[in-house]
């Protein structure tokens, strides 16, 4: 027995065709537009009555409308999966029964997806726009616009003149009661943009059917509903997107030129905060055409591509299907390239634009909240897709198993499961500095006069060099008066000996001679301090500004230093990689301003904190540490982060000099399905 030939259904007689530059279907029951090709407007408007399909393509041959059978099976297609036909006897139970089925399977993804965007029910302004359009009006016309235009164009150049200043100015506005000056600027200026939004679609004749807030990732935007700018000209549709834009942009020029020419006050710190809102919001948010708002929507109008962000997003599938499992049809269309461009372009920007919003979350609010979007995220975003993709491939290939290409896709696979589970080198890039690898420190041992000028300049010396000599009169003195009284005691002592009556003191002189001696043999090894030398081979530093002959130095004064000519490198980890060096490691170590690279080897990992001080890697020198200062010695700085001394040593002679801030590069072979695990496991452990 044949099979029934399809039938073509009836279009809806309350569906609106419009034609002219833009061919649309306005479907009134869901006050929706449905944008087709003018050749298939046509065809639409033949769907008058119910028929078999080869009978209506009779039929539009018998009206000059040549079309292959296969695109009027794609028309039907997308008019009835958009309810756009007449519903047919017994049909609409059915629909209403699988649109119940799907929402149910599709309830913990809408449930996990609901925190990214919803809206709020909006608010109908059309009557008090209709009513204060003709005093409102006015403002958007071109000689106001181009009036506008000029000092706006002036206070952006000023800000770019005195971008320092803006810096500054930005930089310490951001406290609590910044961001509630921010907050402020940003409801007034977003009133503003939307309002632009309405009063020029209502100049053009168009309807508002809305203004409402919506919520990202629950940051709350106003947002206003201008669907029924559909049927004017695209270029008209293109000024109702930007008007918005254009005025924030407007506004933002003005308050930057009276920013930069008030006096400090009020009024200039106001002007300052509705330029930056408008500059950043602008840049970031509403002129960004992968999020959708008015960048989007400008960008769709000015391609002349209605629904990119779905449409370029099943075209990536496409691609993929076809060129790596040969599945599916060929990927085709006059704008391929900016289809897969932007469809990768907004994937990747939705997962940093909504991993930074957890991230803030996560660091300055509820940690446990932060985590659990972080798997809503996961699940919505990454794995739904891709189980969904799936289910899509295996259907796909059953279809066309004959012409199914597994190679590329499997060693897609197993190159995946290489970068997860095989050790892979990964760089650790840690600050450093240069030090000497070896240094002695000078100090006075016995207090005394310079006998010659002490000059604070370096100097190489070889161990045993003499660095400076001091003098001292009590030791002189002393030394004298002992040599003094030791000759008088061996006289004393001669004569005793000789003397019968005397002979039984001798003993004690005896002693008192050895006693003398010993006096004047430590009296001499101090004399012997006064004179310094280096302790190894190396350069001598002084610590001391210059000194003139004559100078007294006190004992115990450290006079400077022996450092030796040899470098090595102390290089500074975090906990979370101290773990993986190890004593042996290779490294590369990078000086900022050479593309040098200087080979080393890891020679101690210290597990015990290090304190930093005075090294040039701290943030108030001008390093990458950031530091604090220390309440209880000022003018002393402590590192905020607790890092762990690295000891390198350079394998080649490398020409550099102390004190430099180097980077380190240490290869380390890991997992990167492992690390990822580690990740997610210390974050649970910690939280839960």
């Amino acid at each position: 027995m044949a099979a029934a030939e399809p039938m073509t259904g009836m279009l809806r007689t309350d569906v609106e065709l419009i034609r002219g530059g833009t061919p649309l279907l306005f479907d009134r029951q869901a006050d929706a537009y449905y944008r087709i090709p003018p050749a298939m407007l046509d065809v639409a408007a033949f769907l008058t009555e119910s028929m078999p399909v080869s009978q209506f393509l009779d039929k539009l041959r018998c009206n000059g409308i040549s079309l292959e059978r296969s695109e009027l099976v794609k028309l039907l297609a997308f008019l009835r999966q958009n309810n756009l036909l007449a519903p047919e006897y017994g049909q609409i139970g059915v629909r209403r029964e699988r649109r119940a089925e799907q929402r149910e399977k599709t309830a913990f993804l809408r449930f996990s997806a609901a925190y990214l965007f919803f809206r709020l029910p909006p608010w109908r302004p059309e009557r008090f726009f209709e009513a204060i359009r003709p005093y409102a009006g006015w403002i958007a016309s071109k000689p106001v616009v181009l009036a506008l235009l000029f000092p706006a164009l002036l206070g952006y150049l000023l800000v770019v003149r005195e971008f320092g200043t803006v810096r500054t100015t930005f930089l310490d506005s951001l406290s609590w009661a910044g961001l509630a000056k921010y907050f402020a600027a940003i409801l007034f200026l977003k009133l503003i943009h939307e309002a632009a939004h309405s009063l020029a679609a209502i100049r053009f004749g168009c309807r508002v059917r809305g203004i409402g807030v919506g919520f990202m990732v629950f940051y709350p935007k106003l947002y206003t509903d201008t669907t029924d700018s559909w049927r004017l000209p695209r270029g008209k549709r293109l000024l109702i997107d930007a008007a918005g834009i254009i005025t924030e942009l407007l506004l933002g020029g003005i308050a930057a030129l009276l920013w930069a020419y008030l006096p400090p006050g009020a009024w200039k710190s106001t002007m300052f905060y509705v330029f930056a809102v408008s500059t950043i919001s602008t840049l970031f948010v509403n002129g960004n055409p992968f999020i959708r708002y008015d960048g989007y929507y400008i960008f769709c109008d000015l391609v002349n591509i209605e629904n990119l962000m779905a449409r370029s997003g099943e075209y990536v599938r496409q691609c993929w299907r076809w060129h790596f499992l040969r599945l599916g049809a060929k990927p085709r269309g006059e704008h391929g390239v900016l289809l897969f461009c932007f469809g990768v372009g907004a994937f990747l920007y939705r997962i940093f634009l909504y991993t930074s919003i957890v991230l803030v979350i996560y660091h300055s609010f509820v940690k446990a909240v932060a985590v659990v979007m972080m798997v809503l995220e996961l699940y919505s975003i990454l794995i739904y897709p891709c189980w969904r993709e799936i289910w899509t491939i295996r259907a796909l290939s059953k279809r066309s198993a004959g012409r199914a290409r597994w190679f590329p896709g499997a060693a897609a696979l197993v190159i995946l499961a290489g970068i997860l589970f095989l050790p892979l080198s990964w760089s650790i890039s840690l600050p450093g500095e240069t030090v000497p690898a070896a240094r002695r420190l000078v100090t006075v041992s016995e207090g005394g006069y310079l006998t010659a000028k002490l000059p604070r300049r370096a100097r190489a010396v070889r161990e045993g060099d003499i660095l400076f000599r001091l003098r001292s009169p009590q030791l002189e003195n002393g030394i004298e008066r002992l040599k003094t009284v030791l000759k008088y005691d061996r006289t004393l002592y001669d004569l005793q000996q000789l003397d019968e009556k005397l002979f039984s003191e001798s003993r004690v002189t005896a002693e008192k001679i050895a006693s003398d001696r010993l006096g004047l043999e430590e009296l001499e090894r101090r004399r012997e301090k006064l004179t310094v030398r280096a302790g190894a081979d190396g350069v001598f530093v002084p610590a001391l500004p210059d000194m003139s002959e004559g100078a007294y130095l006190p004992k115990g004064l450290q006079a400077g230093e022996v450092v030796s000519e040899r470098l090595m490198v102390y290089a500074y980890a975090q906990d979370r990689d101290i773990g993986k060096l190890k004593e042996g490691g290779r490294a590369v170590v990078f000086v900022r301003d050479s593309p040098a690279e200087h080979p080393a080897r890891i020679t101690q990992v210290n597990r015990i904190a290090a304190r930093l001080k005075d090294s040039p890697l701290l943030q108030h020198y001008g390093g990458p540490v950031p530091v604090y200062a220390d309440g209880q010695n000022p003018g002393e700085y402590s590192s905020v982060l607790a890092l762990y001394r690295i000891e390198l040593v350079l394998t080649e002679a490398a020409g550099l000099l102390p004190g430099r801030c180097v980077s380190v590069e240490i290869r380390n072979a890991e997992r990167l399905g492992e690390r990822i695990g580690k990740l997610i496991l210390s974050v649970i452990r910690r939280e839960f």
